[in-house]
């Protein structure tokens, strides 16, 4: 049997029907599976509470297995230079199996070949370069320094394969706005997330962009749910929507947040619990559980919370400067930003109009 399949029927299967899969790093995944055409269910079992089990639906073996096996392939030739977390080459198939599982949403596990089939579209259709260099925007009126902006390849783990960065720049110093996880397939953008780092000790040039920053809230009053939408997010975004709209890529949709996710968080706080109770209290390893345990129950309050950001960031770009309806399919936000106008805000207007700009000419150039 083909490798890649012979390791997912008979390792990832079997260990995630009991939400754990081992390749060297435990993904903690848990799911029945269906196969249709034969009407056979395997049924996952656990004892943890509160977690929602997914089924997996195979409805066309042969179909889900050539798929299967050409996302796999396609996987490990984009991530050839990346360093799998120190995961051994045996590991390797598993992993990329488990963690392509971890990110599905509720309709994925319905149709795992079209999942799948996104994936591997999304790593060739990326118009994007990749490149460890900042990529040129030129001069910025309202910041009075250059900008400029980044396509990182993300690592197998996250929700999305490729992160976009903004950045502003004197020459000497540098400011990183908020990262938005990506990828393309046709002309939609799907995000999967909008993060920012933790805030550090900030220079000069760092706290004049950060006051200047807030002139993005212009335009909106206070007493609107919009207004408390982090206004660097919206910078970030608009700049990011700008640059795709010059490449022809006019809707933008929002990923559903995996239900692996948040089970991989319930599952250690479930497995720790049960770890918890059989140290003495005055075993070291008891206050390291302890401390991990808070900290993954804090998890479970963040992630709504970061996902209505992210909605919240999209309409908020909608408000000022499109104002196309935002439509849900399947419980998934999606909105076409093709009808740019010249919104009510000065600085979301002159990041639109120069990254659009800027993008539009080198594509114009090349082709």
């Amino acid at each position: 049997m083909n490798t890649i399949l012979d390791i997912f029927y008979n390792k990832v299967i079997p260990e995630m029907l009991h939400g754990e899969v081992d390749c060297e790093i435990i993904a903690r995944i848990i799911c029945n599976v269906n196969f249709k055409e034969t009407n056979k269910i395997l049924f996952a079992k656990s004892d943890c509470p509160d977690i929602e089990i997914p089924t997996l639906t195979i409805n066309n073996k042969q179909d889900f297995d050539s798929i299967l096996s050409k996302y796999v392939v396609t996987m490990l030739d984009f991530y050839q230079d990346f360093q799998f977390a120190s995961i051994d080459t045996s590991n390797y198939i598993p992993y990329i199996i488990a963690t392509a599982i971890a990110n599905m949403g509720k309709q994925d596990y319905l149709n795992p070949e079209i999942y799948f089939q996104k994936r591997i579209m999304a790593i060739k259709d990326n118009p994007f370069i990749l490149s460890t260099e900042l990529v040129p925007l030129g001069h910025n009126e309202n910041f009075n320094c250059e900008l400029s902006y980044i396509v990182n390849k993300e690592k197998p783990n996250e929700e999305c394969p490729f992160s976009y960065t903004l950045v502003a720049s004197n020459g000497e110093e540098t400011f990183e706005f908020q990262t938005i996880r990506f990828y393309i397939n046709d002309d939609t953008a799907y995000i999967g997330a909008i993060q920012g780092k933790k805030p550090t000790d900030k220079n000069q040039f760092q706290k004049k962009v950060q006051r200047i920053i807030y002139k993005a809230n212009e335009g909106i009053t206070e007493d609107n749910q919009l207004y408390a939408t982090n206004p660097g997010s919206v910078i970030t975004l608009t700049s990011f929507i700008a640059l795709l709209n010059s490449y022809g890529i006019n809707k933008i949709t929002i990923l559903p947040y995996g239900i692996q996710r948040l089970n991989d968080k319930k599952l250690l706080y479930h497995n720790l619990n049960n770890k918890l109770t059989n140290l003495e209290n005055d075993n070291p390893i008891k206050l390291k559980v302890i401390n991990v345990i808070e900290r993954t129950s804090s998890y479970f309050d963040k992630q709504p919370i970061i996902r209505k950001q992210l909605i919240l960031s999209l309409l908020r770009f909608n408000y000022h400067l499109s104002g196309n309806l935002l439509t849900e399919e399947n419980e998934i936000p999606m909105i076409s930003c093709n009808q740019i106008k010249n919104g009510n805000n000065n600085l979301l207007n002159n990041i639109y109009g120069q990254c659009y700009q800027s993008e539009h000419k080198k594509t114009n150039q090349n082709g």
